[in-house]
């Protein structure tokens, strides 16, 4: 953390990176490397200059080597297919994280590249722009709550050009799309509330 902290402090923009290991098993199914092809996204944005945070949103701190909803061990395979002048440019926080210090990663990036649905929802509801790999009609129904179903790619439609191509646009243009994703959340919080209150009304009449 203090790292990344420094990191922003001088300047450099960090482009934070938060893979699935579910989306990662569907790709291998279709019969291609979803570790690999965000390796070589990692090596290019280096290669541009800028600094990738790779961290995890899933992890088990009673299993660290368990892949069922942890995240960890993919961070390590992406980690070990990385060009050997990539690799030291890139923080990867390998260890256990709680809620409190994924937000706290999420909040010193500039942009993300994610796979998992609640690091895209956090990354939103802190106005940051998004680019989601997914596999689920879900990415798309939120992020089209922010205007932002044009930054949600299927992992069957994986192209590596493109998606390099709209994180260049996130970056380009991140301080406009940050405006458009903070008006959103206003009404998606009022619509948020909306719902909370209405369940509260039924408990309570029940």
């Amino acid at each position: 953390f203090t790292k990344l902290k420094r990191l922003r402090i001088d300047g450099r923009l960090v482009v934070g990176v938060c893979p699935s290991v579910v989306v990662a098993k569907n790709t291998y199914a279709n019969g291609w490397d979803y570790v690999q092809g965000i390796a070589n996204l990692i090596n290019d944005l280096v290669h541009k200059g800028h600094v990738v945070a790779l961290y995890p949103n899933a992890s088990r701190g009673d299993g660290m080597n368990k892949t069922h909803n942890n995240d960890l061990p993919l961070l390590n395979d992406i980690s070990d297919k990385l060009l050997p002048d990539t690799k030291n440019k890139v923080l990867k926080f390998s260890c256990s994280l709680n809620a409190a210090e994924i937000y706290q990663i999420i909040n010193l990036c500039d942009t993300h590249l994610v796979s998992r649905f609640h690091a895209m929802v956090a990354t939103l509801s802190l106005g940051i722009p998004v680019l989601v790999i997914g596999w689920s009609h879900k990415y798309l129904e939120v992020m089209g709550s922010f205007n932002q179903a044009d930054m949600v790619i299927d992992y069957s439609k994986w192209d590596h050009s493109s998606i390099l191509k709209l994180i260049d646009q996130l970056i380009d243009n991140r301080i406009k799309i940050s405006k458009t994703i903070e008006n959103s959340l206003v009404e998606v919080k009022k619509l948020s509330q909306r719902q909370i209150d209405f369940v509260i009304n039924y408990l309570e009449k029940n």
